[in-house]
């Protein structure tokens, strides 16, 4: 799966995990800002289907969950794949989907929201995604927790916080 080493990235991010202490990421390259619950890190790598361009993702590791948010540019006459991407980010935690809608932010960008639950290693997890799409770019906004841990208002402010910068 395309996206499965970034998952592995993220879920490598292994340690204690500090109360959710939110923060604002601002990313003027990338042109959004959305809120972190705990200090992130940034990784930008290529990806084998999309030579030259670069995925760009923030993420950290809170309350036994890991938050990322990041975007990926790609070149014109290229379709934007927000359903390959809902489809490997739900295969890398074995889920299914369980609820999905539209997502938009004005007339600036237009994508999915769903939450999935699946497993990591055996252990039950939830997934709550955001994939928008703005002109040739495809953002993603996710948090992958333990079923249970977190409660929705949170997660909800997390893809709620998500804001594209003129």
């Amino acid at each position: 799966m395309r996206y499965a080493s970034a998952l592995v990235a993220l879920l490598a991010l292994a340690g204690c995990s500090p109360e959710l202490d939110w923060r604002e990421l601002k990313s003027d390259a990338g042109r959004f800002a959305v809120l972190m619950p705990a200090k992130f890190q940034h990784q930008a790598r290529t990806l084998a289907a999309n030579p030259g361009n670069a995925m760009h993702l923030w993420s950290t590791r809170a309350a036994d969950s890991v938050f990322g948010v990041g975007y990926t540019d790609y070149p014109a006459g290229t379709a934007v794949p927000i359903e390959r991407t809902t489809q490997d980010l739900v295969g890398n935690i074995l889920g299914t989907i369980t609820s999905s809608r539209e997502a938009r932010l004005g007339e600036r960008a237009s994508g999915r929201r769903f939450s999935a639950e699946g497993a990591v290693a055996g252990q039950p997890r939830v997934l709550h995604a955001l994939l928008l799409q703005s002109d040739r770019r495809l953002y993603r906004v996710m948090v992958i927790a333990p079923k249970g841990r977190i409660d929705a208002a949170e997660f909800e402010m997390f893809l709620d916080s998500f804001k594209l910068l003129p």
